[in-house]
């Protein structure tokens, strides 16, 4: 059968383990969930994870906290150490991931290298859904990336979406 393959639900239980100590994405997610349920959430908040390699070759992860004085955005590097992160919506935000935070997913995947990290990549998201008052956390990972992508074109490239030149102003009328 070869070897096995923990489900993504397994590897993002792994980010999340005290056991990792300052690699754990725990503190950060509890973190993201307080400024949710704090009274004024008014701006979004993230992190990021590294997984940086150690001079005898292990790799270790690493954890950064984001605060953005924007509403709704929050700056997400993506590139050869970074594997994701996770993200905070505002009081007045949608309790689900949006079409940008898709994009971010997309990017991350994309632009991960070496290939082998890949499967290590994913976007977080703490949201408080405005009816029931239940704060939520969320992990998308990805399983294909074709599809993914052809998909996400499929929007961004719709006509009525097409013909706005600048992309803040479109991802705007797509949101």
């Amino acid at each position: 059968d070869g070897p096995f393959q923990p489900t993504p639900c397994q590897e993002l239980k792994k980010l999340a383990d005290p056991q990792r100590g300052s690699g754990s994405i725990k503190p950060n997610v509890d973190l993201l969930k307080q400024k949710v349920n704090a009274p004024a959430n008014k701006t979004e908040s993230g992190f990021l994870t590294e997984k940086l390699q150690n001079p005898d070759h292990t790799y270790r992860y690493q954890n950064t906290n984001i605060v953005s004085p924007d509403q709704h955005d929050v700056p997400i590097t993506v590139g050869a150490d970074y594997i994701g992160g996770g993200h905070s919506h505002p009081e007045d935000g949608h309790p689900m991931f949006s079409f940008a935070d898709v994009g971010v997913l997309r990017s991350a995947y994309e632009q991960t290298t070496p290939a082998s990290r890949r499967a290590e990549v994913y976007f977080m998201l703490v949201c408080k859904n405005q009816i029931s008052g239940a704060v939520k956390s969320y992990a998308i990972k990805v399983d294909n990336i074709i599809s993914l992508s052809s998909a996400y074109d499929a929007v961004w490239n719709d006509p009525k979406y097409a013909s706005i030149a600048d992309e803040k102003e479109r991802m705007k009328k797509i949101l």
